[in-house]
């Protein structure tokens, strides 16, 4: 007999397009194989503030990256608590891609940011953060 796992997930990811932080809420189902649902996304445009950080970020020195990602957190956090408390969703996680601000696989290296644990802090819900960096680590890339 096939155990049936169910998982219902709000999902967040930002790229170097600067295009916005796009949220999504899927439900994730297992029988013989997964298969997946979306029941709803949206995409929230950025600031010319956050823009500005976001595309600069990289040229700045580590200790000053590593406090944005925090403050990054938080503003994804603040939006998935305004995402979830408008459309009523219940969930089972948040998994967080965060946003790509450096990535040259080719040579082993990547960068998101998106503190999750600033996420979980603002949610109160079991984040799981920073996929990108093993992907890369494995050559999954």
């Amino acid at each position: 007999m096939n155990k049936i796992s169910k998982y219902a997930v709000i999902g967040v990811m930002s790229g170097t397009s600067l295009d916005g932080l796009d949220i999504v809420k899927c439900n994730f189902i297992k029988q013989k194989k997964w298969t997946y649902k979306i029941h709803k996304g949206i995409t929230i445009k950025y600031s010319k503030n956050w823009i500005n950080i976001l595309e600069n970020l990289h040229k700045k020195p580590i200790s000053e990256v590593k406090e944005i990602s925090i403050l990054y957190g938080q503003l994804i956090g603040k939006e998935i608590n305004k995402f979830i408390k408008k459309y009523q969703f219940n969930f089972d996680f948040i998994c967080s891609h965060g946003h790509t601000i450096f990535h040259q696989p080719e040579n082993n290296f990547t960068l998101q940011i998106g503190d999750g644990q600033a996420i979980a802090n603002k949610t109160n819900k079991l984040t799981i953060s920073n996929f990108r960096e093993l992907d890369v680590q494995l050559n999954c890339q």
